[in-house]
């Protein structure tokens, strides 16, 4: 299952919305923002047995595939995205000199792979 974090605490919070009713769940990725450990400790505790649970990177620009994401969930780390995904490459640059940056810095992510679109897209007024 997809999901953004709001959906995540929807799932994890709502009365309605039983143990009972998650028997088929097996895996969530959520993507959007950081999830947070508490409301995804709140959803494991909802479903009652362990599923593959992984946060995600992605943009629209890459659809239909997430740029960089965890391969398997013995090296999935909560709040980490992973590592890039095969024949992908990426490079966080200065916007306005377009350096690239070291370790750390904060700049413009760049992506090259794939699926990574040929076009933006058009849009008519």
């Amino acid at each position: 299952m997809g999901l953004v974090p709001s959906l995540v605490l929807f799932v994890s919070t709502t009365p309605e919305l039983k143990s009972e009713d998650l028997g088929s769940l097996r895996s969530i990725q959520s993507g959007a923002a950081h999830t947070g450990t508490a409301v995804v400790d709140q959803l494991f505790a909802k479903v009652g047995r362990e599923i593959f649970f992984q946060e995600v990177y992605g943009m629209t620009e890459l659809s239909p595939f997430c740029t960089v994401m965890n391969p398997s969930k013995w090296n999935t780390k909560l709040g980490s995205v992973g590592t890039l995904v095969p024949g992908t490459i990426a490079k966080v640059i200065d916007a306005d000199s377009g350096k690239s940056l070291a370790a750390g810095e904060e700049g413009e992510l760049c992506v090259k792979g794939p699926q990574v679109k040929l076009e933006k897209f058009k849009t008519k007024i």
